[in-house]
């Protein structure tokens, strides 16, 4: 039903897991963070390697490859793209890996527009910005895309569609429910309760987790142990479930360093598969979309592994605005003695 074998899925648990905060609505996409890791692996060599590929449970990065063919007969659209800087020497090794492996698409990386405009055309229009701006120095960008567009097997009759009390952490909101009695294959266990909703004509579909306690506490005991979620059979059951319009913005290096992938986001990172200039990873930017109606569910991620020049600074300049009482000193660089000393409480006097 969900194997935590598959590469991505454990990682993408244990990421909702740390970054749902009991307070906001949070949204990952494993698969998509998978196909962008997975090509920033096969660039990667020593330490930096072996992390990536333990955090994606798989034993070459190009294993990602496999779920091409299936996840397109069941509807997923996606695709794959690296945007290089024309001056870096890619080595020839990882673009055969990325077009046999990944079937990525290759673009100069010029500005952010274009990779925008790029994501916004593979994602249907969910998702049409990714990266704000592009500083001088990334290198290359390795980016994936997915995309939805799903029918419920069993549709929820809109006319039973209305408003109701959702329970939230800061108190009860309005929110739109669908209603409807439909057979699903329906389970219960310490977690709480769980309803598979099959889309029409695909082998997608979604898992409802309704938790008996915390939302929290159930997201950290699957993630330590998927096969918490118990066996599903065919049962009647009276459902209500909220339409949705939901999106997260991601910038996931932290959370991905404290899960154990460490040197690539140093500068021990080894990315000499790639190529010979000294590269690490910056950030990992995921954006996703989900939404939930009675015809169905549409649905997008977009991720981006942003890729540096070692020793290049990604951080925001400090702001520092001279706009109140301030100290001047002019000091002699060799001796350290100060020539001029002021202080100023009007700059115009």
């Amino acid at each position: 039903m969900m194997d935590d074998a598959v590469c991505g899925n454990a990682l993408g648990l244990r990421l909702l897991a740390r970054r749902y905060d009991g307070q906001g609505n949070q949204l990952v996409s494993p698969v998509s963070l998978a196909w962008a890791l997975s090509m920033a692996a096969c660039g990667a060599a020593g330490d930096t390697r072996d992390e990536l590929l333990n955090a994606l449970n798989v034993e070459d990065g190009r294993a990602v490859g496999q779920w091409n063919g299936p996840l397109s007969e069941s509807g997923l659209k996606w695709a794959n793209a690296a945007f290089m800087r024309e001056d870096l020497e890619v080595k020839q090794g990882f673009l055969e890996d990325l077009e046999a492996c990944f079937e990525a698409e290759r673009f100069p990386l010029d500005d952010a527009d274009a990779v925008n405009a790029w994501v916004d055309a593979r994602t249907e229009h969910l998702i049409d910005h990714l990266i704000d701006e592009l500083d001088p120095q990334v290198r290359l960008v390795l980016l994936n895309a997915i995309a939805m567009d799903a029918q419920w097997r069993h549709e929820f009759n809109p006319d039973n569609t209305g408003e109701g009390a959702f329970h939230a952490p800061g108190g009860d909101v309005q929110a739109q429910f669908m209603r409807d009695t439909f057979t699903v294959d329906y389970g219960e266990s310490a977690l709480g309760q769980f309803a598979r909703l099959d889309y029409l004509d695909s082998d997608l579909r979604m898992l409802v987790m309704l938790p008996e306690g915390d939302l929290s506490e159930a997201l950290a005991a699957l993630a330590a142990d998927p096969g918490l979620l118990p066996g599903l059979s065919p049962t009647e059951v009276a459902l209500r479930l909220p339409k949705l319009d939901v999106s997260a913005s991601n910038a996931l290096s932290g959370d991905l360093q404290a899960l154990g992938i460490e040197t690539a986001f140093t500068m021990d990172a080894d990315l000499t598969a790639i190529s010979d200039e000294p590269l690490m990873i910056d950030e990992v930017l995921q954006n996703v979309r989900l939404q939930v109606d009675e015809a169905g569910t549409r649905a997008a991620a977009a991720t981006a592994v942003m890729i540096i020049a070692k020793g290049a600074s990604m951080e925001q300049p400090v702001t520092m605005t001279v706009d109140r009482p301030y100290a001047m000193f002019i000091v002699d660089g060799r001796t350290g003695a100060i020539c001029f000393a002021a202080a100023i409480c009007d700059p115009t006097a």
